[in-house]
């Protein structure tokens, strides 16, 4: 090792410990929120379940009357419909005024798709799935919040780049490094956090750099020259007086056949000048294709345009960038492989406070020891 790459290597690391002492409570928060989130839905089930009991399998009432039940019930604007599936079986219907954090989802209504009756209502941000959300994408701070977790996933990607520095030492190999060696102590602490950190370490960066992307969304998107609005569920709107010629369920069964082997996700209301309904699709199988949009003439039924991802690896990677984060790019499979390394993350921040905090007991250890021999030396003299 040539003195210079030692040198570097000795700033690397006191720069990693420092980095990983200061940010450790919010690193810690966000792992931990981040398995939490990874099957997110399949909670809200858990943690919610009369908002999900519905009385059988059969899907007999239609989503145009589900909207004008919604409708009915409340005069905010519609945001979006989303389809009963596997996970969450009922019609879920989101209502505000699509503005602020979260498209300003104010209100959501949810409704047994075999009977069409009402199972509750909830303020979105009384949701136990959305509040830990929140805490994971902002710390509760709002707008704000996003750019404080971004700045801290760029001190992490500044951590995983100082730690590759201190872990490379090309003359001892490195393999090894991938088992630890059953030491004791800050040895053996030593070994568990370097292992920890390489075997998911390609995971641990991609959830890294899509986690920032993801909180400075306006920047990343100049940054890859991809200057178009994105698609979302649409914007919110009142449901019309008067039935358009094509109601919901026409509108999902055009959508439905221009892709017969998509899953239907979510529907968004024609408004403004904009008049079309906006059905999201998503693949059965085959998770690494990003979620499909149609758009369906309200009047007269025609394809207005199909969204997907265009424009190149840019636009694609903004259309899947979630999907990588949260692990759904490869299905089930890869959620839990993102809940593993949330896990990892969670240890990784308490090893290494613990190594800082054993190195910081043995130095004042040691301090107090060599102040003792230096005052038995004097008292000699």
């Amino acid at each position: 090792m040539t003195p210079s790459y030692a040198s570097l290597r000795r700033w690397c690391r006191r720069l990693h410990y420092w980095f990983g002492i200061g940010l450790a409570l919010p690193i810690l928060l966000i792992a931990v929120t981040g398995c939490v989130l990874t099957f997110g839905r399949e909670l809200d089930s858990i943690l919610c379940p009369d908002l999900y009991r519905v009385a059988g399998p059969e899907q007999t009432v239609s989503a145009q009357k589900i909207l004008e039940t919604a409708s009915e019930l409340s005069p905010a604007p519609i945001i979006g419909l989303q389809v009963p599936d596997g996970v969450l079986p009922v019609w879920i219907v989101s209502q505000g005024t699509g503005k602020g954090e979260n498209m300003g989802v104010q209100e959501e209504s949810f409704f047994d798709p075999s009977t069409g009756k009402l199972l509750g209502r909830r303020l979105t941000a009384e949701a136990p799935i959305r509040f830990v959300h929140r805490l994971h994408n902002a710390f509760l701070l709002g707008a704000d919040g996003r750019q404080v977790v971004g700045l801290v996933g760029l001190v992490m990607a500044g951590m995983i780049l100082t730690g590759l520095v201190v872990w490379w030492r090309p003359a001892q190999g490195v393999r090894r490094s991938f088992l630890p060696r059953w030491g004791r102590g800050t040895r053996l602490l030593l070994d568990l956090h370097t292992a920890t950190s390489l075997w998911p370490f390609v995971v641990i960066v991609v959830l890294t750099v899509t986690g920032i992307t993801m909180e400075f969304p306006q920047a990343t998107r100049a940054i890859l020259g991809q200057t178009g609005e994105s698609h979302g569920m649409g914007r919110p709107t009142r449901l019309p007086s008067a039935p358009t010629a094509i109601s919901a369920d026409l509108a999902m069964a055009i959508a439905q056949d221009t892709a017969p082997e998509e899953q239907l996700v979510s529907l968004a209301l024609p408004s403004g000048n904009h008049r079309h309904w906006r059905v999201v699709l998503r693949p059965r199988h085959g998770p690494w294709r990003e979620r499909h949009q149609v758009m369906v003439d309200a009047e007269s039924g025609e394809i207005h345009a199909e969204a997907a991802a265009t424009g190149g690896m840019a636009a694609a990677y903004l259309a899947l960038q979630h999907a990588l984060h949260s692990g759904a790019v490869f299905g089930r499979l890869g959620r839990v492989v993102v809940l593993v390394t949330g896990l990892c993350l969670a240890f990784l921040t308490i090893s290494g406070l613990l190594v800082w905090a054993k190195r910081q007991m043995r130095q004042s250890r040691d301090a107090t020891e060599c102040d003792c021999t230096q005052d038995l030396s004097a008292e000699n003299t």
